[in-house]
């Protein structure tokens, strides 16, 4: 029997896109899925197109609901009713290539998740000439491991995760849930990437969350203009600036590997007195911050270096983590 495959996806006033991508998902060519579905309380047409679709077909459950109550939330609550031993998440208003579900499928092995590429698309589904990992300036390399650290490279809208990988506590934390299931599947049983497009990512005016993905790949400003700007982010890191942002993110990633029952036991620990020394270092007050500074980066290099998957990985992750420090 072929392995079911729950796809979970949380609405919110999609009913201009949402046709599409249902029939997307139903039309895989991968059969045994299961797409259970649940609104946010939309003032629009969503839920009656929810409601149609699920008297058609019954691979379709829809929740009832009430309130609004966010996308993560929504799929916590998704995710307790999902029986497949897979899992998918599905943007409302995405388009799934055919043979998404089989190619990742058969891409995942033993690992613990496995994505592939989003090509991105403009609100009338025409292509942009760029993917989602090109605009975050990533490409997926089978022995990055630290990397991931410092620069997260799954997105949930393209990627199949075992079920055991997908936990609550990635829908509780304030930091997208996909970065999240991302590293700690990789440092659990590792991550399968495949390099062909498995998505539509729709970028538009409801959907800002990736709009600046296509600011990042036009043209730059003159090398020392860029210099000058990141100059001044680096001088002066203060709440809300550059350094500040990716600090903050950094910790709240070291926060969850430490906490997930999925990572080796002596991994976790590590991550634990790295975020406290970080946080101890970057927002303690006067010369203690300062000298507990000059010691991260030899902390950094004795609790993670030993994970790293090769030695471009742990050079670039030092690279990375000088920044932040």
């Amino acid at each position: 029997m072929a392995e079911l495959v729950s796809v979970l996806m949380a609405t919110y006033n999609g009913e201009r896109f949402l046709v599409d991508q249902i029939e997307s998902i139903l039309g895989q060519d991968h059969d045994e899925l299961e797409l259970i579905a649940i609104d946010d309380g939309s003032v629009d047409g969503t839920s009656a197109i929810l409601a149609e679709y699920k008297a058609r077909d019954r691979r379709i459950s829809l929740i009832d609901s009430t309130g609004n109550r966010g996308q993560k939330q929504r799929l916590a609550e998704l995710l307790t009713l999902a029986r497949g031993q897979y899992i998918s998440i599905a943007d409302q208003d995405d388009v799934w290539a055919p043979e998404k579900t089989r190619k990742l499928l058969s891409a995942i092995g033993d690992a613990g998740l496995a994505f592939g590429r989003s090509e991105l698309v403009d609100e009338d589904d025409s292509p942009l000439g760029t993917t989602l990992l090109a605009g975050l300036r990533v490409t997926p390399a089978p022995d990055d491991r630290l990397v991931a650290l410092f620069r997260p490279a799954v997105s949930g809208h393209a990627m199949l995760a075992y079920r055991e990988m997908v936990t609550d506590a990635a829908f509780r934390r304030a930091h997208p849930y996909d970065w999240l299931i991302g590293i700690e599947a990789l440092f659990a049983k590792g991550w399968r990437y495949t390099d062909e497009a498995v998505v539509r990512h729709r970028i538009h005016g409801g959907n800002q969350s990736n709009a600046s993905i296509i600011r990042r790949t036009t043209a730059r400003p003159p090398f020392a203009v860029r210099l000058f700007r990141e100059s001044r982010k680096l001088l002066h890191p203060g709440r809300g600036s550059w350094q500040w942002f990716k600090r903050q993110r950094f910790v709240l990633r070291l926060e969850h590997l430490g906490h997930s029952p999925l990572v080796p036991a002596d991994f976790a620990r590590g991550c634990l007195r790295l975020r406290d020394a970080c946080t101890n270092a970057w927002y303690g007050e006067g010369a203690y911050g300062a000298v507990r500074r000059r010691d991260l980066k030899g902390l950094m290099e004795e609790l993670l270096q030993p994970y790293a998957g090769s030695h471009r990985d742990r050079v670039e992750a030092e690279r990375e983590f000088s920044r932040l420090a």
